[in-house]
């Protein structure tokens, strides 16, 4: 498969380094002869997951969510992809700021979150006890509070990006992170 044509040299950094973990974000590109069929994006993913399965020792691979991606609604979908490649070396990377900016933060209300965010963040929480074993690796992040909404005129709003590029590219708040 050519997507993954030159995962070799990837692979030989990981064992040079000592690593075990390869991640795969979801991706945020609409073009030509990208899918966001769920059957595609798993059997793409479980050949990926494949790639090295005879290595000892094993690589892990994780999938992400991204809050703006183009195919999937939230990481709902992000799982149900994992749970098709249905193999013990391919899990879930949860980012904090995708999981949350998905279902929690709005950006073009005043109050910077939907009407049912609590609803939605205690839903999330049951379902990642649900499926802790195949969470393989949790990325910590946060979201700066944004005092006005970001639409159109916005500082942070770039012509033709999606609003929650523009708010991962500007306001992302990494742990430890200072002014």
């Amino acid at each position: 498969m050519s997507p993954f044509s030159n995962y070799e040299l990837n692979f030989e950094i990981l064992e040079a380094l000592g690593a075990d973990l390869i991640h795969t974000p979801s991706t945020v590109q609409n073009s030509e002869g990208l899918t966001g069929d769920l059957k595609v994006v798993a059997r793409d993913l479980r050949v990926l997951s494949e790639l090295r399965e005879s290595n000892v020792p094993k690589l892990r691979f994780t999938y992400e969510n991204l809050s703006f991606e183009t195919w999937t609604n939230g990481w709902g979908d992000t799982w149900e992809a994992v749970k098709r490649v249905d193999k013990a070396n391919f899990g879930l990377c949860m980012d904090t700021f995708h999981i949350t900016g998905w279902s929690y933060g709005d950006l073009t209300a005043p109050s910077g979150k939907f009407g049912h965010a609590a609803d939605e963040f205690d839903e999330t929480v049951g379902m990642v006890r649900e499926i802790d074993p195949k969470i393989f690796y949790v990325q910590m992040v946060d979201m700066e509070r944004i005092v006005s909404p970001l639409v159109k005129g916005h500082a942070f709003c770039v012509e033709g990006q999606r609003l929650r590029i523009s708010w991962s590219r500007n306001a992302r708040l990494f742990m430890y992170e200072e002014d």
